[in-house]
């Protein structure tokens, strides 16, 4: 099995998503037969060099990047070398079975979608991250694919979530509930309302409507919403862990200013202890968010992941092909009918 690791992708590329391939191999999570680096050759082949290392990776030519700042539908038409395009298109020829990349989002999601085939029976593509909750691994669908969804975009965003919680978290019965302003049957706009009917029809284990204090609450384990719902979920739970993380810091005080042996084992026990708990609302402790719905498997990390980020995306990768969750969707789309 093999990644296509976007080395130009993110904030801190290349430097970052080189030296996280190098992690992945150090720690075993990959050979470098098995990770297949795109980018600039030429400046991939120095960086490597400058860590003497000559692991055995293969190398493929990419000359443009594409940047945060652009419309990712332009710049798939305009940049067709870009990193990014160039993973899909090894996926694509079947040079590699999943992409990796911590680049433009929306340009991840618009190549794979320009790139890779739609899964037999599937109307939209959706983007998924776990996270951990108090109960075990919890994961959102959508959070940013689609932004103009319809109710049986929502119910096979369910069973997507179903699949993939069965074939790569190991839930035997994932309990499956829709993201809405209240939790009785008839709240909400005629999207959710209309969605929330299929899933009743249906034999998914579908526990109902969930309200966003339930988000981290760990009573189920796939949420369902529209991608516009999706990312500000996310958005803000990235924002009130750097908050919190913020906060904390700041009513402790200087470190510089605690003189005291025991004050400051304490100062460093607090700061864990919120570091801990932001890293359990944080999906880049999954390996990033997957794509699910295309012929291929798609993970995208942080913007600002590093290397160990990198690494686990890596992971991630490897784990989402071996678990072929794609032809569990398949079958399962196809028993469902919708």
């Amino acid at each position: 099995m093999r990644v296509a690791l976007d080395v130009m992708g993110g904030d801190h590329a290349p430097v970052a998503v080189l030296e996280g391939a190098l992690r992945a191999v150090d720690k075993g999570i990959a050979t470098a037969e098995e990770i297949l680096l795109v980018g600039d050759a030429d400046r991939i082949r120095a960086l490597l060099s400058e860590r003497h290392r000559s692991d055995a990776f293969e190398i493929e030519h990419a000359p443009e990047v594409v940047e945060m700042h652009e419309d990712p539908l332009e710049a798939m038409r305009k940049k067709r070398r870009s990193s990014i395009a160039c993973c899909v298109r090894m996926v694509a020829e079947g040079r590699a079975r999943a992409v990796v990349t911590a680049g433009h989002t929306g340009a991840a999601v618009a190549a794979a979608a320009f790139g890779l085939k739609r899964l037999k029976g599937l109307k939209s593509v959706g983007l998924a991250v776990t996270f951990n909750g108090p109960t075990g691994p919890t994961t959102l669908v959508d959070v940013g694919a689609n932004l103009k969804c319809q109710p049986v975009h929502l119910f096979q965003y369910g069973l997507m979530g179903d699949c993939f919680a069965r074939a790569t978290l190991g839930i035997a019965r994932p309990r499956i509930g829709l993201l809405n302003i209240g939790s009785e049957d008839k709240k909400g706009n005629p999207l959710v309302r209309e969605t929330h009917e299929l899933y009743r029809r249906s034999d998914l284990n579908f526990i109902g409507n969930l309200e966003g204090q339930d988000v981290f609450g760990g009573v189920a384990d796939v949420i369902v919403c529209e991608g516009f719902v999706g990312n500000v979920v996310l958005k803000v739970s990235e924002g009130l862990a750097e908050y919190l993380m913020g906060s904390v810091i700041r009513s402790l005080g200087s470190p510089e200013s605690i003189h005291d042996a025991g004050e400051a084992q304490m100062y460093q026990r607090a700061v864990n202890a919120v570091r801990t708990v932001a890293a359990r609302i944080d999906y880049a402790e999954y390996g990033g968010a997957l794509l699910l719905g295309v012929e291929g498997l798609v993970v995208i990390g942080h913007g600002r992941s590093d290397a160990k980020a990198i690494a686990s995306a890596i992971r991630t990768g490897k784990r989402f092909a071996e678990s072929d969750v794609n032809r569990a969707i398949t079958e399962g789309l196809a028993r469902s009918g919708e």
